[in-house]
């Protein structure tokens, strides 16, 4: 059994990139701006954000962490998923050994949020999650649809499923003064070499 709710949570998460804190958007966008520079402003602009982590590093400030997000993975990638999802599910594997397989690819799953999401369902209730699923899979189910569908049956998403989380917002208010001040700063030097970046944005290109 919870191998199976294993799997499920797995299929949720596959679908709706539960987890995913990176704004894959503006990295594929920061990226093409990027490519275009020329040599010596591409070296200004890593410059300015190698300072910028190196501020807020020693701010003892922790970076938003980047997870792949399931949808963005490519075929070979997303293959990989699922047989490491066949595997477990035949017992080939553990649930362990899933995890550190679906880490080498790049994918950190939710741990905090693993637990409750699906664990209170009853069984009856688990197949008509499976149902909806294969409801997306086939394309007779959008996904805006199927997550009202699963939040009817008690499927949890997180809060941050949607609404990003400011990931500074438990900073002492001096900290976070400082913290704005060094993303005005960068945000300022990065429009003078071209890239127009929003300031709440710029922590996550930092590697």
């Amino acid at each position: 059994m919870k191998k199976i709710l294993f799997a499920l949570f797995l299929s949720v998460t596959l679908i709706f990139g539960i987890g995913a804190t990176f704004n894959e958007t503006l990295a594929h966008q920061f990226k093409e701006e990027y490519e275009n520079l020329d040599p010596e402003t591409k070296e200004k602009v890593d410059e300015v954000l190698n300072n910028l982590k190196k501020d807020l590093t020693d701010l003892n400030v922790e970076l938003p962490k980047h997870h792949a997000k399931f949808d963005k993975l490519d075929d070979d990638a997303k293959q990989k998923v699922k047989e490491i999802m066949e595997q477990m599910k035949d017992g080939k594997i553990t649930e362990e050994e899933a995890d550190a397989q679906l880490k080498e690819l790049g994918v950190e799953l939710p741990d905090h949020h693993r637990d409750d999401m699906l664990a209170k369902l009853d069984d009856e209730t688990k197949e008509k999650v499976k149902q909806i699923l294969n409801q997306i899979k086939n394309g007779s189910l959008t996904k805006e649809d199927a997550e009202a569908k699963l939040k009817e049956l008690g499927v949890s998403f997180p809060k941050h499923h949607h609404d990003k989380k400011d990931p500074f917002a438990d900073l002492d208010t001096d900290t976070k003064e400082k913290v704005d001040q060094l993303l005005i700063k960068a945000q300022s030097q990065l429009k003078e070499l071209g890239l127009d970046i929003p300031k709440e944005k710029i922590p996550y290109l930092l590697k």
